[in-house]
């Protein structure tokens, strides 16, 4: 995480950052994990160490049985009043073994934390949020061990719907532009030096085809890259979507007068570079299918889109 911080000052204590952390190294492409046998219990007390994870609880009409959650967990705005057991990378395992919990759900990204919680004798599922299948999965598990089957299957289904829109919306689009997804770079410069971006086995990857486009990364450049500004020219991208961070106060102006020092990329030229922030585009839950139907929007602008939900 050391270029992290040099671009983050506040890094340890930033939601932001840990964001970021996320992405860049749990979304890379990785191996899915051995399947695990899930835990037998009544998940009266479930403690989530994961903001996606909580949303699917609150998601699953779990709410009530919501021990406990990271500081980093504000959707819903219920979740914001349970009690907190520290970061994501670094809970309190003492104030975890406190709430008593009969379940407690983590990712399997977490790598070095899941061992730490096995140690403490308590139920513990795994999932993984790698990918859009992992999402979708992790719901059939949770309510699989939670008692929610119908649920679980009753959302999946919506989410797969609101894809299977998208897919029909775009039919068969001739021309895919190439896209450039960034997660925001230097911000104390006037013009753009290097930014990081998501390349092929990310899961933006899967967004930007999914959305009718074509990854701009080369398929060299897997996961998450630090690219520089002659790295940008080269690819010449056609659409450019930055992901601004929710939590901060740089302030969108600034941003595209950024990119705006790069005017002979064909983006910029042609003023299609396009700013979000909304919250659940950095967090891989049941609010991430919106992440799709908006970049379909920018990417394929000419066509007729259904009401965003």
């Amino acid at each position: 995480m050391s270029i992290l911080n040099r671009r983050y000052p506040a890094l340890q204590s930033s939601l932001l950052a840990v964001l970021i952390a996320m992405l860049a190294v749990l979304f890379s492409s990785c191996r899915t994990s051995a399947v695990q046998k899930l835990p037998q219990t009544q998940c009266r007390r479930v403690v989530s160490l994961s903001p996606s994870v909580t949303e699917i609880l609150y998601a699953l009409d779990m709410g009530q049985q919501v021990a406990g959650v990271t500081r980093f967990c504000k959707f819903p705005a219920d979740a914001r009043t349970k009690p907190s057991v520290g970061g994501y990378v670094d809970p309190n395992l003492e104030a975890l073994v406190r709430l008593k919990p009969d379940l407690v759900i983590i990712r399997t990204e977490q790598t070095g934390l899941v061992h730490q919680v096995r140690a403490l004798n308590v139920p513990v599922l795994t999932v993984e949020h790698r990918n859009m299948d992992g999402i979708l999965t992790s719901f059939e598990q949770i309510g699989q061990v939670c008692h929610r089957e119908e649920q679980a299957h009753a959302y999946v289904s919506g989410l797969q719907a609101r894809i299977q829109a998208v897919k029909k919306t775009l039919g068969r689009v001739r021309r895919k532009p190439s896209v450039l997804v960034s997660m925001e770079g230097d911000v104390h410069t006037s013009s753009i030096h290097w930014v990081y971006v998501a390349g092929p086995g990310s899961i933006y990857d899967w967004v930007i085809v999914q959305a009718g486009g074509v990854n701009a990364v080369p398929p060299n450049r897997t996961g998450f890259v630090q690219i520089s500004s002659e790295g940008i020219l080269r690819m010449n991208p056609d659409v450019i979507i930055e992901l601004l961070p929710y939590s901060s106060k740089i302030d969108p102006v600034v941003v595209r007068r950024q990119w705006d020092s790069l005017p002979s990329v064909a983006a910029v030229r042609n003023k299609r570079v396009y700013l979000f922030s909304q919250d659940y585009m950095m967090i891989p839950g049941p609010r991430f299918v919106g992440a799709l139907e908006q970049f379909a929007r920018v990417i394929h602008p000419e066509l007729r889109w259904p009401q965003l939900h």
